[in-house]
């Protein structure tokens, strides 16, 4: 069964991440969004472990617990925007690729010596 895309556009929205630098209205209301959700997340948990009378779940370490079982999987998730990710080659050539005979891109090392200003020793 296939969602319409109006349920899944604020999904697909709020997972989205805005590659332009700096804080923007647009990243800022996604990472607000996302620590209500957290929050959310947090306090209904807790409230649901304490109605099921856990023990120690009402004390400090227990809500430390409860808070690090919901952290840490949404770490990665409420984090996205300040991940690094690396950008996607150029459509040409990639510096030191040459064409081979049959016309496939062949990569080519080029030999560095530290403080060699010539060839370096042969091999």
């Amino acid at each position: 069964m296939k969602l319409p895309a109006t349920l899944t556009a604020p999904f697909r929205w709020l997972n989205t991440v805005d590659p332009t630098p700096g804080f923007g209205a647009g990243k800022i209301l996604r990472l607000v969004v996302k620590a209500v959700i957290f929050a959310l997340l947090a306090m209904l948990l807790q409230t649901v472990l304490i109605l099921l009378r856990v023990p120690y779940v009402s004390t400090f370490w227990g809500q430390i617990v409860v808070l690090m079982i919901v952290y840490i999987p949404f770490f990665r998730w409420m984090n996205a925007e300040f991940l690094y990710r690396p950008t996607a080659p150029s459509s040409g050539a990639k510096a030191g690729a040459k064409l081979g005979k049959d016309g496939k891109k062949i990569k080519v090392k080029k030999a560095k010596y530290s403080g060699v200003k010539g060839k370096g020793p042969k091999f």
